[in-house]
């Protein structure tokens, strides 16, 4: 009888090792896919970031070509008026460094 329950304890203990081992090898995919899915989650929050910075300085850019055309031609009707003596020259230069 103590032999047959001691053997029953061995099991009962091997029984909850594998199941510990189980529940460890579950945590550790959960772990690898969580993983997986916040890269890529953060590949896509990069891309958009990415995607509206280009879309912003497309921007900026059209809207620099667009003053400086206005402002040209602003300038040239003004040379063509009485109402400005002589010669205006404007003189305009953009960058795009940023501070």
């Amino acid at each position: 009888m103590a032999k047959t329950l001691k053997q029953t304890e061995e099991r009962v203990a091997e029984v909850k090792r594998r199941a510990e081992e189980a529940v460890s090898d579950v945590k550790r995919q959960a772990v690898v896919e969580l993983q997986k899915a916040v890269r890529a989650a953060e590949e896509k929050a990069n891309e958009a970031v990415a995607s509206a910075h280009g879309k912003m300085e497309k921007a900026v850019l059209e809207a620099r070509r667009q003053a400086t055309e206005d402002t040209l031609a602003m300038s040239n009707h003004q040379s063509d008026s009485s109402e400005v003596p002589g010669n205006f020259v404007l003189n305009v230069q953009w960058t795009t460094e940023r501070p």
